[in-house]
Parts: structure tokens; sequence; C-alpha cells
């Protein structure tokens, strides 16, 4: 029985390792600011926040380009101009050793980005839960 149950965790730890995120490489320019206010985590918690990137029309030929998580010092990315693309954000929340956990995930379609633009994601968390906010900068 005890074989068995660590097969099992093993199998997941080894489909987690190998699951289908992958870290986004720069397409271009930096033309995407993320920026993260007030979201840390409380002592028995940890909040993440996540930006995947797929460019393409909408629908099953959409191509997915990679993931990066938001830090704390804030970060600019180089997204793909001339071409649709679709972000989604992830939301994620964790309890300490197990407890309550969840994610929320919002799909951001977004039009071209042309040359030159510049874009800016803001993440906060507050008593209701987090709020973003995407503002073209210039």
């Amino acid at each position: 029985m005890k074989r068995r149950s660590f097969l099992a965790i093993s199998a997941a730890l080894v489909l987690a390792a190998c699951g289908g995120v992958k870290d986004y490489a720069d397409q271009g320019p930096g033309n995407m600011q993320l920026k993260l206010t007030s979201v840390d985590g409380g002592f028995m918690t940890s909040r993440n926040v996540f930006v995947d990137v797929w460019t393409g029309p909408k629908g099953p030929d959409m191509e997915y380009l990679g993931t990066r998580k938001f830090s704390e010092s804030g970060d600019v990315i180089g997204l793909p101009t001339g071409r649709p693309l679709h972000l989604a954000l992830a939301f994620e929340e964790a309890g300490w050793l197990g407890g309550n956990s969840g994610t929320d995930t919002i799909e951001v379609p977004m039009a071209s980005i042309r040359p030159g633009q510049m874009w800016r994601i803001t993440v906060a968390y507050d008593d209701i839960g987090f709020d973003w906010d995407l503002d073209r900068v210039r």
C-alpha cells in the first residue's frame, strides 16, 4: 500500500514538473509593463499573479507563447507587434500547509500592438480580492 501511494505521488510530481507552462520569451522590444501594488500575502497565505500570452485569431488556432510571473520590482516584457493578442491574467492565492487555495483567470483580448506603443497592467489586492487595470502609457 505504501509503495502504491509513493508511486502515485511520484507520478503527480513528474506531471507537475513537465506541465505545459513555458516561460515567456520576449518577442521584441519592451512594450508592456507588469506592475504589482499591495499584493503581498500574509503570514499564512501567498499570492502570485501570472500573465499568459497567446497570439492569433481567437479560436483553436491561437498560439501559446508562454507565461510570465509578475515580480515585486515590476517587469517590462516585449509582446509581439502587428498581431492580435490574448492575455490571460491568473490570480493565485494559496494557504499555508495545504490550506485553502484558488486561482481566478481573466481573459484580456487586445488588438494588435503597434511599434512604439507602451502598455501597463497594474494588479492590486485589497479586502475584496484582486483588482487590475490595463492602460496605454504611450
